[in-house]
């Protein structure tokens, strides 16, 4: 892989297919970039859980020691590959595939399947009208579905994110023509509280964020309302300063708009 360094790359097989742009799957890959050493493996060895495959480092194009991990669906060629190869959509080639085969690790592995969520008011970058932060957990790094007034978001399966050049890919400021993202920074010793800020250049009436188990939160700013499937309330204090047993200041994340999760069936 262009840039990966060391590379391992394993094949899973599922228990039971499952549709993937309208493909039958029956199988993912996982990816382990930027190794410093690789086990003695060759093409078609078996690997059992717990067997080591390599160390972590930074080969390749990186500056600093991390593990990039990824997995994939149906394909192993990413979309940035497909496009800046020109390659042609096939329904049944394995690399051109048209679309991006990257899906969450955390459908097949860590994560968590619930857990607290908030909504704050936060101050707009320059240029945008209003903002809010998707505050989370560190076991919660599955944001999936941004849905407001404005569009919707689904970031699984690139949908409705602009993906006509290599640089839009990336680029997180312009995701969408209506909304920034801003990923909150993270490393290995980030605490346990992580989070999103979503930039709009003009005010939604409501704003909805999905994980990728179909769990949420809404927040209706016309009305200021929520809805809960929870004990959580709005009303709860800010994690991140608990000892200071206060409410949430708006100096520090704003008025705290919804702390509850809603329901919503979302498919693979």
């Amino acid at each position: 892989m262009p840039g990966g360094g060391n590379v391992v790359v394993l094949e899973h097989l599922l228990t039971s297919t499952a549709k993937f742009h309208d493909r039958t799957i029956n199988k993912y890959y996982s990816y382990y970039l930027h190794l410093n050493s690789t086990a003695a493996l060759s093409e078609g060895d078996a690997v059992s859980k717990g067997a080591e495959i390599g160390t972590m480092g930074q080969t390749g194009e990186t500056s600093f020691t991390h593990l990039h991990f990824e997995t994939r669906l149906v394909g192993y060629c990413s979309y940035q590959f497909q496009f800046a190869n020109n390659r042609q959509p096939s329904a049944t080639s394995s690399c051109n595939t048209g679309f991006d085969p990257h899906v969450h690790p955390y459908l097949f592995v860590g994560g968590l399947a619930d857990g607290p969520k908030y909504l704050y008011e936060v101050q707009p970058m320059e240029g945008f009208e209003y903002a809010v932060r998707y505050q989370a957990t560190r076991g919660h790094l599955d944001m999936d579905v941004i849905r407001t007034s404005l569009g919707e978001v689904h970031i699984g399966t690139r949908q409705n994110v602009n993906i006509n050049t290599l640089e839009s890919l990336d680029d997180l400021h312009n995701i969408t023509s209506w909304m920034a993202l801003r990923p909150g920074y993270f490393v290995s010793t980030t605490g346990d509280v992580y989070t999103y800020e979503l930039h709009f250049r003009s005010t939604p009436t409501f704003v909805e964020v999905y994980d990728i188990h179909g769990d949420g939160i809404r927040a209706d700013l016309a009305t200021s309302t929520t809805t809960s499937t929870t004990t959580a309330t709005a009303a709860e204090l800010d994690p991140e300063n608990s000892s200071t047993n206060q409410p949430v200041s708006f100096a520090n994340h704003g008025r705290c708009l919804a702390a509850a999760l809603v329901g919503m069936s979302l498919t693979l």
